[in-house]
C-alpha cells in the first residue's frame, strides 16, 4: 500500500506540474471546449482535476496504510467467562 500511496502521489505532482506549463504557455492546451473558453484553460482545468483526484488517492492510501496493522498472536483481551 505505501508503493500505491507513493505511486499516486507522485502521479499526482506530476500532472499538477503540467497543468502549471500549460498555465504558464510551456505546454500547449490540446481539448477544445467550444468557442467560449480557450484551449490552454480547459487543459488546465483538466490537468489540475486530474491532480486533485490522483492526490486525494495517495493520501487515501497512505491512510488505510497507517490503519493497517497486522494482529499478532491473541494479544487482545477476552470477556470473563461466566
Amino acid at each position: 500500500m505505501a508503493t500505491m500511496c507513493l505511486f499516486f502521489n507522485l502521479l499526482g505532482l506530476a500532472t499538477a506540474l503540467a497543468g502549471g506549463l500549460t498555465a504558464a504557455g510551456i505546454f500547449p492546451g490540446f481539448i477544445e471546449a467550444g468557442s467560449s473558453l480557450s484551449t490552454e484553460l480547459v487543459t488546465t482545468l483538466f490537468w489540475f482535476i486530474i491532480a486533485v483526484v490522483l492526490l486525494l488517492s495517495g493520501i487515501a492510501f497512505g491512510v488505510y496504510n497507517i490503519e493497517e496493522k497486522p494482529v499478532a498472536g491473541y494479544d487482545r483481551e477476552l470477556p470473563p467467562e461466566a
